[in-house]
């Protein structure tokens, strides 16, 4: 469907149906909302025509989930909005995503160090619990953002040895959970 709707889209514009093209271009963009469609959209549209679309944009971003959505509003400004919709989501709990969230939370991470160290924290999951190597390491990494946010972003490293302690203690008895964070974070050993 998309393929036909472009194919119309360009159509409409090379006959002159301005309002046609447009209809268009905004059925493309929310079809599936992105950060790239809602700025495709945007740059088609004067200043009058995003005035009449932009409240129909939004519309449609209230239906998109996680990052697409985090992207837009910090592309509009909004970074409250954009922290309160962090605020109820979850670290990735695999290896391979949420590279764009994570971008998301450095961003907003000077601003709203306490919100975006609640998202970090939330990557450590239940920590006292048995698990793979392979888990631990991703807990690692997630404990390294936490660490950040304390030591570099909070000036606070008490808070971030007051944070650790109990979780190093809780996992004396597991070798590999203690090797992981040994190499993720520089002052696991000294804690």
């Amino acid at each position: 469907m998309d393929e036909l709707r472009a194919f119309l889209s360009e159509r409409a514009r090379e006959t002159g149906d301005r309002p046609g093209y447009l209809e268009l271009q905004f059925a493309q963009a929310t079809a599936r909302l992105t950060l790239d469609s809602y700025e495709a959209v945007k740059a088609v549209c004067s200043a009058q025509e995003w005035a009449a679309y932009e409240p129909l944009v939004l519309a449609a971003l209230e239906v998109v989930r996680g990052e697409e959505r985090l992207k837009i509003h910090l592309e509009r400004g909004q970074e409250e909005q954009a922290v309160r919709l962090q605020s109820g989501l979850r670290y990735p709990d695999h290896p391979y995503g949420g590279g764009e969230l994570f971008h998301v939370a450095a961003r907003l991470e000077r601003k709203y160090p306490e919100q975006v160290l609640a998202f970090y924290r939330t990557g450590l999951g239940n920590w006292r619990q048995n698990a793979a190597r392979a888990v631990y390491a991703r807990k690692a990494q997630a404990a390294v953002k936490v660490r950040h946010v304390y030591v570099d972003v909070l000036r606070q490293p008490e808070q971030w040895a007051a944070f650790a302690r109990p979780i190093k203690e809780a996992n004396k008895s597991r070798p590999a959970f203690q090797e992981e964070f040994a190499k993720a974070l520089p002052d696991w050993r000294t804690l």
